[in-house]
């Protein structure tokens, strides 16, 4: 069964604070995505190459090697983190990755169950 993901760019100098997102299919659990964006994805021009690769099965150690999803034609640009967070769960995801502009550094948090009771875990956070 798939651990489904998300990860993103946040800048929270601007309303619509999600620039543009990406669906990850296999292994969004923090000890495997999480872990490789920490230690693999530790630049912005890094985390924008791949956001901008678009949605992908399994993420790789280098942009190279991750393995893109094709039949999925949507886009996540321009959202504010409610409405990122929304979108993520209808896609099924368990957890969101976010690679904040401002402090340069990835977080990660899990999804609760009901959108009311946000369940945000901060898993994960790499200063560079």
């Amino acid at each position: 069964m798939a651990t489904r993901s998300a990860i993103a760019i946040y800048d929270s100098t601007k309303k619509e604070c999600i620039t543009k997102a990406i669906y990850v299919h296999y292994d969004g659990y923090p000890e495997h995505v999480g872990a490789t964006l920490v230690n693999h994805y530790r630049h912005k021009y890094q985390a924008e190459q791949l956001v901008n690769g678009g949605h992908l099965n399994t993420l790789g150690y280098s942009y190279d090697q991750c393995d893109p999803l094709k039949g999925y034609p949507f886009t996540w640009e321009n959202l504010s983190w409610l409405g990122f967070i929304e979108a993520a769960r209808r896609m099924g995801c368990e957890y969101v990755y976010s690679w904040y502009l401002q402090n340069a550094r990835w977080e990660c948090f899990g999804l609760g169950v009901t959108p009311i009771n946000l369940e945000v875990h901060k898993i994960y956070e790499a200063a560079v």
